[in-house]
């Protein structure tokens, strides 16, 4: 059996000059796999950053005044079941929301939108998914990555102290992407197009208390 100081003895006699340089040749190879990996991940990390920063400049490349945001609070004479099933079915939203063409469901968090353009231009789509719901509660959803609008919206509803109204407070936001898409869907968001979702937000409320809402003569998207 080889004593402790014969195993170091042994250990020492890598001190050999063909030994010492072999193992120099294994530490120089596993040091350049380590260099060759850390400038993978740095270069990863200078396109991340550098993709973040296009990103980011893109976003304040978009005109603030083509950015619509529309936050109504109105009290509605029905209990918050009922308005929030009401919201809930998505392909309602146009019996209320005049800019609104249509909403078809695909299923049960993502739907397809369809909005006039102003002028009769045309009209814009995109894809929406939900993103946090709570029965009776609130509602939040958002257009998907390369929409040709980017739209966002969450809808809270509240007992108004009893249960026979409810607080509705909504916030939605319009803003065109860039590009092409975003030259076209920023006619959409003229000034006049706030003070139509602002009208149609009050229309559901008419909607849900009376049965019906009021006689609006053409679509105000084609009058824009």
């Amino acid at each position: 059996m080889e004593t402790q100081n014969e195993k170091r003895g042994s250990k020492g006699s890598r001190g050999t000059t063909g030994q010492h340089h072999e193992g120099n040749g294994d530490f120089d190879v596993s040091k350049n796999k380590f260099l060759t990996a850390l400038g993978i991940v740095a270069g990863g990390a200078l396109l991340y950053k550098g993709a973040k920063a296009l990103t980011n400049s893109g976003k304040n490349a978009i005109n603030k005044k083509e950015i619509v945001e529309i936050k109504s609070t109105l009290v509605i004479k029905k209990p918050k079941e009922e308005l929030y099933a009401y919201w809930r079915n998505l392909e309602n939203l146009p019996n209320f929301m005049s800019h609104i063409k249509e909403v078809n469901e695909i299923n049960g968090k993502r739907s397809h939108w369809v909005a006039e353009v102003p002028g009769g231009m045309g009209e814009i789509e995109w894809e929406a998914e939900i993103i946090w719901e709570q029965d009776n509660q609130v509602l939040a959803w958002r257009s998907l990555p390369d929409s040709e609008i980017e739209n966002s919206g969450e809808v809270r509803f509240h007992d108004a102290g009893n249960r026979k109204s409810t607080i509705v407070e909504t916030s939605i936001t319009y803003r065109p992407p860039l590009g092409t898409a975003g030259k076209m869907a920023a006619k959409l968001l003229n000034p006049a197009f706030k003070k139509v979702v602002e009208n149609d937000l009050k229309e559901f409320k008419k909607l849900m208390e009376r049965g019906r809402i009021s006689k609006r003569k053409g679509s105000p998207a084609s009058r824009m």
